[in-house]
């Protein structure tokens, strides 16, 4: 399991898992599932209810919206397409903030040296070859694919059985609130 560890400027180090290969092939294939399912429901229209024209305007529209689809979802849904959100990761700086669009764009036409003109290989191979699991489209911009799902559950760390006999050192501590005590752990 590969992490990154993100400084903020309130000096807290927080480790965001990497996203892992597996994860990024299955939210591309839900992502392209989308647009067949898209285009299948054109196909059937196109023989009942379009014209030529029109059909042939409907595929062109959703050629469109595929060419754009990455850039569009990552750029409005906080680095997530939505393959991504089913597979729980998204796309955050280096510095752990939101990308920029810039960012965005570079990873977007680094996507046509990742995936076409390598036949996938460029892609595939930097992510396994990097630390981070970066593609070359990631490299550039500066980005990473993290999980969003967290590694311990709250409830694993706030609350915890004592002994029968514990007792405390700081008395004050008994008027803690039990989101006080979540936010100091």
């Amino acid at each position: 399991m590969e992490i990154i560890t993100v400084h903020t400027t309130q000096n807290i180090d927080i480790d965001y898992e990497v996203g892992g290969l597996g994860e990024r092939i299955l939210a591309y294939l839900i992502d392209i599932g989308i647009f067949i399912a898209l285009a299948i429901i054109g196909g059937i229209l196109s023989t009942n209810v379009f014209s030529a024209k029109g059909s042939a305007a409907y595929f062109i529209i959703i050629g469109l919206m595929l060419l754009f689809y990455d850039l569009v979802c990552e750029s409005f849904f906080n680095g997530q397409s939505a393959g991504k959100v089913v597979m729980k990761i998204r796309v955050i700086s280096l510095d752990g903030t939101r990308p920029k669009f810039s960012q965005f764009l570079l990873r977007w036409l680094f996507r046509l040296i990742d995936f076409s003109i390598t036949t996938y290989l460029g892609g595939v191979v930097s992510i396994i070859m990097t630390d981070k699991g970066q593609r070359i489209g990631d490299l550039v911009a500066g980005t990473v694919l993290i999980r969003t799902r967290p590694r311990t559950q709250m409830n694993n760390l706030v609350f915890r059985s004592t002994d029968d006999g514990y007792q405390p050192v700081f008395t004050q501590a008994s008027q803690l609130k039990d989101e006080d005590i979540s936010l100091i752990h």
